[in-house]
């Protein structure tokens, strides 16, 4: 079994907002550890960085910590481009 995250499951992951959101880091955090499982759709990252700055420009919070979280994952997992996201690959 293969993973890729989507945008949702991965801005809950960087921008934990609500205790299912803690949760399913935990999850995370023990699925990441088995290799060649978690893939990170490039098309994914650059969309939750692109929702965090919305974030951060509506609401004049900073989400500088999530984006932090969010270059860890991108070292922790492998990037995947959009025209191989086909986990059996």
């Amino acid at each position: 079994m293969r993973l890729l995250l989507d945008t949702n499951i991965l801005s809950r992951i960087c921008h934990p907002a609500r205790a299912e959101d803690h949760l399913l880091g935990r999850w995370f955090e023990g699925v990441s550890r088995q290799e060649d499982l978690v893939f990170l759709p490039e098309i994914a990252d650059f969309e939750t960085r692109r929702g965090l700055l919305h974030v951060a420009l509506r609401s004049g919070r900073t989400t500088t910590r999530s984006l932090r979280r969010l270059d860890q994952l991108g070292n922790l997992l492998t990037y995947r481009r959009p025209d191989r996201c086909d986990p059996t690959r």
